[in-house]
């Protein structure tokens, strides 16, 4: 019985490591991102912001934790968010990998 939760101790580490070996590599990777002069943001699939960078915040007055999880019709007015999403379909449909620029 104690092997066995050793066991369970040691694979409740591991993946305790597993998560902070990600989340390290996501605080890089925004680290990254934040500190270049490029406008840099990911939409899921359903074009809802996941990410803002720092410029992108600078530029456009917003936070990203302010527009995360919404869509340029909830931040922007309709004109303009339906010209963003266009642009955006657009993007999506002729790169297959899905990397908006």
């Amino acid at each position: 019985m104690t092997v066995r939760i050793l066991e369970d101790d040691d694979e409740h580490e591991n993946e305790d490591d597993d998560f902070s070996t990600v989340r390290a590599g996501e605080q890089r990777l925004q680290d990254i991102i934040d500190n270049t002069t490029a406008v840099i943001f990911v939409k899921d699939l359903q074009l809802r912001y996941l990410l803002v960078n720092r410029e992108y915040e600078r530029r456009y007055r917003v936070r990203g934790e302010d527009i995360r999880g919404k869509s340029d019709f909830d931040i922007h007015p309709r004109k303009v968010a339906g010209a963003v999403t266009l642009a955006t379909l657009i993007r999506y449909r002729s790169n297959e990998r899905l990397v908006i620029t």
